[in-house]
C-alpha cells in the first residue's frame, strides 16, 4: 500500500531532473555526437521553483497595475520564458549549428527559449509534469 507521504515530488524538484529533448515532430530523442541533448530542470513542486513563480507573479501584478489591468500577452510570454530560464540548472550536449558546445548560462537559455519555441514548450511541460520528478525519486 502506498501512502500519500510516500509520494515525494518536491525533493527532486529542488535538485533538478534531466529532461531529454525530443524532435518536435517525430518524438525521437535529439542526439549530438550520439549522446542525448538534455537539460536539468527544477520541478513545479520544489521550493526554489515556487519562489521563482511567486516573484514573477508579483512582477506581473505590478505591470497590470501600471497598465490599468490590461494584460500584455508579450509580457506574459516573457515571464513564462524567464521562469524556464531560471528553472534551467544545466544542460548536456547543447551545440550551436556549427557544432560548437554552448555553455549553460541564463543568456544562452534565454536565447534558446526565444528562438526555439518548441524547446520552451517541452521544458515547461516537463517542469509541470510531477511524474517526471516522482518517477526519478523512485529509481534505485
Amino acid at each position: 500500500m502506498v501512502s500519500v507521504w510516500d509520494l515525494d515530488t518536491a525533493t527532486l524538484a529542488d535538485e533538478g531532473v534531466w529532461c531529454t529533448l525530443r524532435h518536435p515532430v517525430s518524438g525521437e530523442a535529439l542526439l549530438a555526437e550520439g549522446r542525448p541533448v538534455r537539460l536539468r530542470l527544477l520541478g513545479c513542486d520544489g521550493e526554489r521553483f515556487r519562489s521563482l513563480r511567486h516573484r514573477l507573479a508579483a512582477r506581473r501584478r505590478e505591470v497590470l497595475l501600471q497598465h490599468e489591468g490590461r494584460a500584455d500577452p508579450e509580457f506574459d510570454a516573457g515571464l513564462e520564458r524567464e521562469l524556464a530560464v531560471a528553472a534551467t540548472l544545466d544542460w548536456d550536449n547543447m551545440r550551436l549549428p556549427d557544432g560548437t558546445a554552448l555553455p549553460c548560462t541564463a543568456d544562452h537559455a534565454r536565447r534558446l527559449y526565444s528562438e526555439r519555441m518548441w524547446v520552451l514548450q517541452q521544458v515547461l511541460a516537463f517542469i509541470a509534469d510531477r511524474a517526471n520528478f516522482l518517477l526519478a525519486s523512485r529509481r534505485p
